[in-house]
């Protein structure tokens, strides 16, 4: 142990600048966001700061680390220095392990105790952020350690670099070949088990150089790694699962006669492009025609959203002709109304009376058919049946704060904060930002890299009880910043324009402070409760053929 700190202590004193950033950057990188460090607008200085520097300090201090005392050629181990492979590799492995590991686990164990973050995410980000450092730098020692300077290190990673792209572009390859074409959720558990047995991979290759100082014989070796690596991690991917949220309930089919959809014909074409034809399994270009069709609820203020529509076409005894499946990417928004009521009743309040244009419901595209398609059947009439799998989702109070710059909530790996809060022009300005952690090992619930939009559509509400007053704010837009590792930001900003007495009667917006001192700021967020079908049947109907958009839509009808 004395020869291992003997060691440390060496390479500190000859790297302790790098040393010195790579500390830096880790805090930096993530912390710099949360501190709000960085400028709002990520520009490309923040870019090369808070993304680019750390992989390059992370580079040339692992390979520096490793070739102060290279494991390359037959004198890598003068008679001199009677030092063992092990304790050599041993002290490199710590200094790392100080300068990289340390810093994130400092980082992530900070963050998840700021948000409040639950044990199972915390550990998932603990384990995504600094297992990717830590792989980061075993596989720079690696290279460091089967290259004899700092310049064919930089040119071995550019080489490797370029095989790895040319492969996956030359070679029809799944997708976990390329991390930069990674889809979450679906494959950030395989990128996870990825880095996992990456790490063990570049670990054992480390040892043997360190242990045979045979170049040729560690780079076979690290070549049938590779493979080996990906095959596992497609047998074996990582994840951590998360319970199941009490709100969300699994789907139960049947019927559901409270929802109403709304057919607007005619047929229009939509768009030129590839799609997938279910009657042949290929990827096909072309002319793509959708009925639109729009949903109503009994009573109104229900929020009715779609999972998927499955559609097919029967031609008398003839097999069914699948169509495109069109999934949730295509569902309606809500109206304003449907969103008023819900709040309003979430928060005991009367909902107010809104301008017409605001009942307006979006369509929603029931069906893709190619026109390969629409040409074979031409002239024929048969039975379209297109079932919906729907949801309801239902408001539910997540935050309440003074409605005042600087205010926060923090809950369950989420943070709100109030970055502004004025009265201006004749309406109420807000900067929010809203938090969350997140890591690729979670592939379910809140903390999931590419949360579902319905579970985090959120909906904003000022209420001063004292004065029997409230807004809703309808006028909301996010923009996405621009943060590192396992924390998610994002900035809302709000405008609240039109403000109503608890009864429901409008007053004039107020022109000053004061009526924010007295206020809060209550943050609601959709979440779904229910599951059920509705089925669609349109017998004696004919594909429509490749036309021009009409000038004008028939008039809606009911089914």
């Amino acid at each position: 142990m004395r020869t291992v700190l003997l060691i440390l202590k060496k390479d500190l004193r000859h790297l302790w600048v790098l040393a010195i950033l790579g500390v830096l950057f880790s805090f930096l990188s993530t912390l710099g966001w949360y501190w709000d460090l960085w400028p709002r607008s990520s520009g490309m200085l923040v870019f090369v700061v808070s993304q680019i520097a750390p992989v390059v300090v992370l580079f040339v201090l692992s390979v520096a680390i490793v070739q102060s005392d290279p494991p390359v050629g037959d004198r890598a181990f003068w008679r001199t220095r009677p030092i063992s492979p092990g304790l050599l590799l041993s002290a490199k492995l710590l200094l790392l392990f100080l300068v990289f590991a340390v810093p994130s686990l400092a980082v992530n164990a900070y963050l998840a105790v700021s948000l409040d973050t639950p044990l199972r995410v915390a550990l998932g980000m603990v384990i995504e952020s600094t297992g990717m450092i830590a792989v980061e730098s075993l596989v720079f020692a690696m290279i460091g350690s089967v290259t004899r300077s700092m310049m064919q290190a930089v040119a071995a990673t550019l080489a490797a670099f370029l095989v790895v792209v040319a492969a996956t572009v030359l070679v029809p390859l799944p997708l976990f070949f390329a991390p930069w074409r990674m889809d979450l959720p679906d494959h950030a558990a395989r990128m996870a088990s990825i880095g996992l047995f990456s790490g063990l991979a570049a670990i054992g290759l480390v040892v043997h150089q360190y242990a045979t100082r045979r170049l040729a014989r560690t780079l076979v070796l690290g070549a049938v790694l590779i493979p080996a690596v990906l095959a596992c991690a497609s047998h074996w991917p990582l994840s951590i699962p998360m319970p199941q949220a009490a709100s969300e309930l699994q789907a139960k089919p049947g019927t559901s006669d409270s929802v109403q959809v709304m057919l607007i014909p005619p047929v229009v074409t939509w768009s030129v492009g590839y799609m997938n034809d279910p009657a042949t399994g290929r990827s096909v270009r072309s002319h793509t025609m959708a009925l639109n069709a729009a949903l109503r609820s009994i009573p109104e203020g229900r929020i009715i959203q779609i999972e998927s529509i499955s559609s097919a076409m029967r031609f008398g005894d003839a097999q069914p002709l699948p169509l495109e499946q069109i999934g949730r990417e295509f569902w309606p928004y809500w109206s304003s109304v449907a969103q008023a009521t819900a709040v309003c009743r979430q928060l005991g309040l009367q909902p107010p009376a809104l301008p017409a244009d605001a009942v307006k419901q979006p369509r929603l595209r029931l069906f893709n058919v190619p026109d390969e398609t629409a040409v074979a059947h031409k002239g024929e009439k048969g039975t379209l049946t297109a079932t919906l799998k729907l949801y309801e989702l239902q408001f539910r109070d997540l935050a309440r704060m003074p409605a005042l710059s600087g205010s926060r909530w923090t809950h369950d790996g989420q943070m709100w904060r109030i970055r502004r809060m004025a009265i201006e022009q004749g309406k109420v300005v807000a900067t929010l930002q809203h938090l969350r952690a997140t890591s690729v090992l979670i592939t379910e619930g809140a903390a999931r890299p590419d949360s579902r939009p319905d579970q985090y559509r959120f909906a904003l509400a000022l209420i001063n009880r004292s004065r029997g007053e409230f807004a809703l704010g309808y006028h909301s837009w996010s923009s996405m910043d621009a943060p590192q590792w396992t924390i998610d930001i994002n900035t809302r900003n709000a405008e609240f324009t039109e403000f109503w007495k608890m009864g429901g009667s409008p007053i004039a917006v107020p022109t000053d402070g004061s009526w924010l001192e007295g206020a809060e700021l209550v943050i609601l967020a959709a979440e779904p409760v229910g599951y059920f079908d509705k089925q669609v049947v349109l017998r004696d109907f004919e594909i429509p053929q490749v036309a021009d958009r009409p000038e004008a839509d028939a008039p809606p009808y009911w089914q």
